[in-house]
């Protein structure tokens, strides 16, 4: 199918699943009445003096409210961009969607709209692929956290070998659960800062320009962000998890003192003297 076979065939599934206001059979807009012919003026300068001023949620509404009186294909596209700035990719994907319904456009303006409709498409699915790996690495971590539970909560495993006779209230050792889940968290924040300055030197090295490489360098950027950000949040849920077992972990018991020997076999009393010296005093005996 050539390009243009495959712009037409969108273009006809857009309009068959088109939502709000539509083009006449002639391309263009239905014309309003005059008074809101000006107050549909009226709204769309404010909007663009909001734009400038960068006060991005004000234009946005105005421009929306501008809609509700008169459907017009560059408030769309304007409503495209605005949304892209929020990254709200999926309003940005549906004013594109409307822009293109207009099919009286120039063809240089579609095909910009094509683009950006294929870029919103592809960041789309970085972010949705980012965050099935995010909720899978969650529910791995989850799971490891409910074993780990069950394993502290069970019984102590028998000894293989019988304490000794005064070591019989004596309490197991403490678990050493906590030392793999603070190695665990100690890897994870290690990775998720070595991701984090991955994506600030590919965003820092990103084209100028604002093209397609630009874009690709941005998502590529912002997918590895998010990334470092979930692996940063299990590390830190690691570590804590660690000190919190480490804290809880029972201190083995004191042994007990071993039984008196028996008076026969009790040795004798120490025998000691003191004896002069030339220095002073000294202690002869056996002991």
């Amino acid at each position: 199918m050539t390009r243009g076979a495959r712009r037409a065939a969108l273009a006809g599934a857009l309009l068959a699943g088109a939502w709000g206001a539509r083009p006449s059979p002639s391309g263009a807009w239905a014309e309003p009445p005059p008074a809101e012919r000006a107050r549909f003026g009226e709204l769309v300068a404010r909007a663009v003096q909001a734009y400038k001023a960068e006060r991005f949620e004000q234009a946005i509404l105005l421009f929306e409210e501008a809609l509700g009186v008169e459907p017009s294909s560059p408030i769309y596209w304007n409503l495209a961009v605005l949304y892209d700035k929020r990254d709200d990719l999926e309003r940005a994907l549906k004013y594109v969607d409307a822009f293109l319904l207009d099919l009286g456009q120039p063809e240089e303006k579609r095909d910009k709209a094509f683009e950006r409709r294929a870029d919103l498409l592809r960041r789309l699915k970085a972010r949705e692929e980012v965050q099935a790996a995010a909720r899978a690495a969650a529910a791995r971590a989850q799971a490891a956290r409910e074993a780990a539970r069950a394993r502290l909560g069970g019984a102590p495993p028998a000894p293989e070998e019988a304490p000794p006779a005064w070591a019989a209230g004596g309490a197991p050792p403490p678990s050493r659960a906590w030392v793999a889940w603070t190695t665990s968290g100690v890897a994870l924040v290690s990775v998720a800062s070595g991701l984090h300055l991955y994506a600030d030197s590919v965003w820092q090295s990103r084209p100028a320009g604002g093209g397609a490489e630009t874009l690709r360098a941005q998502s590529k950027a912002v997918s590895t962000s998010w990334v470092a950000d979930g692996l940063l949040a299990l590390g830190a849920s690691a570590l804590g998890y660690g000190l919190i077992s480490r804290l809880l972990a029972p201190s083995p018991a004191p042994l007990a003192p071993p039984a008196p020997l028996a008076p026969a076999l009790a040795p004798a009393p120490p025998s000691v003297r003191v004896a002069p010296s030339l220095g002073g005093l000294s202690l002869e005996g056996v002991f």
